[in-house]
């Protein structure tokens, strides 16, 4: 009788974190991990209340806006308008794999970065 309460409670547990992810892990700085992956480098913060989106290309501002996380769906709002709806498939405290609707999975890490190629110079 143990085993079985102790494997109801296990799947109690995994159906319900499998639903909805704690923002707290996916706080902080992410980079590309992936050739795949659309933003070089990013941060997820939480200023004065408000989810502050913040990205860099080549070491340079790209993307600024807003987040929100709910259930296993990342939106970001980027100041000019422009939308990404994420649905986070797997996070860890130093992997994030997100994916777009009809696109390829996105793995951003914490180390070992994937740098993206310059734009040629003329």
């Amino acid at each position: 009788m143990r085993v079985l309460t102790v494997i109801a409670l296990l799947l109690v547990f995994t159906s319900s974190s499998a639903k909805s992810i704690d923002k707290k892990i996916i706080l902080g700085d992410w980079c590309a991990g992936s050739k795949n992956a659309y933003h070089e480098e990013f941060e997820l913060v939480i200023e004065d209340g408000e989810h502050k989106f913040y990205s860099w290309l080549h070491s340079r501002p790209a993307i600024f806006g807003v987040w929100k996380l709910k259930n296993k769906t990342l939106s970001i709002l980027g100041s000019s308008g422009d939308k990404y709806i994420y649905t986070v498939d797997k996070v860890t405290s130093d992997k994030l794999v997100l994916q777009e609707e009809g696109e390829p999975k996105e793995i951003y890490v914490r180390h070992n970065c994937i740098r993206f190629e310059e734009p040629p110079t003329e």
